[in-house]
């Protein structure tokens, strides 16, 4: 059995929670209130549970689990998390486990139902504002715009939906973004063609949120983008860290022509929770 604590415990449990920079970054944000998470515990033994709403990541403290623990895992998930992703028609979720052979046989009884794959996840850092890389020319009838209320709310190009459905999806409102992040828009042929966007934002570091549209690819409008909003970082004086599927080759290519320096390399197992319009 879990009970849900407020997220102002999490400061007092940062030593069972320090286990991979990502999570470190996630916390800090969370606490910040940047960040959309829920924190359990488990009624036997000082285990807990932390979900990342935004990216919905699981985490778990770095201690091992007491016999049964994944029964009450399970338990969880149908009572309330598995209710809750459907009901903002969501699916995906992935674990984030610390380097515990313990923890990692129990998290995989307790998902298996929904289990899917395993993948190495890589979590890089950008070493400083002397390794900002030049913002490409070759991009005909492109601007590069910050994202600003205005972009948000449909007051310029179109395509803005997409963009404010990302900013909606990764922080608490569009109103504290606003007040607490930062982004790139390019625009091309009257569309945002692509931005790059603050996420997991704290006093200390950020993390980053990029995309191009598919028809848009291939034409350097991520590394313009990405290297636009890196200077904006750097001027926020916070670092910026990126994360991708170890395999996507294309988005280790970009991090590293940005200057991105692996910090981790992580195993996380993902997968799919039921969902009304699938059987």
């Amino acid at each position: 059995m879990f009970q849900q604590l407020a997220l102002e415990n999490l400061p007092a449990l940062a030593p069972i929670f320090n286990y991979s920079h990502r999570l470190t970054m996630v916390i800090s944000s969370i606490l910040a209130g940047n960040s959309s998470a829920c924190l359990y515990r488990a009624a036997r033994g000082e285990l807990y549970l932390l979900w990342d709403r935004g990216n919905n990541v699981f985490y778990t403290s770095s201690n091992d689990p007491p016999c049964g623990w994944e029964d009450a895992v399970g338990d969880l998930l149908h009572a309330s998390i598995i209710p809750q992703f459907a009901s903002r028609g969501e699916e995906h979720f992935s674990i984030d486990v610390p380097d515990s052979p313990a923890m990692y046989e129990r998290l995989r009884t307790a998902f298996s139902p929904y289990l899917k794959r395993e993948l190495q996840t890589l979590f890089l850092a950008h070493p400083g504002p002397s390794e900002l890389a030049e913002q490409p020319h070759h991009i005909s009838g492109a601007d590069f715009v910050p994202v600003d209320g205005k972009l948000l709310c449909g007051e310029g190009p179109a395509n803005w939906e997409i963009l404010r459905s990302e900013v909606l999806y990764m922080w608490p409102s569009v109103q504290r973004f606003l007040a607490h992040g930062w982004g790139t828009a390019a625009v091309l042929e009257g569309r945002i063609a692509g931005w790059c966007t603050a996420e997991y934002v704290s006093p200390q570091q950020l993390g980053i949120g990029i995309e191009t549209e598919p028809n848009m690819r291939r034409r350097g409008i991520a590394t313009g983008a990405g290297a636009a909003f890196l200077k904006q970082c750097w001027q926020h004086k916070r670092r910026p860290h990126w994360e991708c599927n170890a395999a996507n080759e294309s988005s280790v290519r970009l991090a590293k022509k940005l200057g991105f320096r692996l910090l981790e390399r992580r195993t996380r197992m993902s997968g799919l929770f039921p969902s009304s319009s699938r059987n």
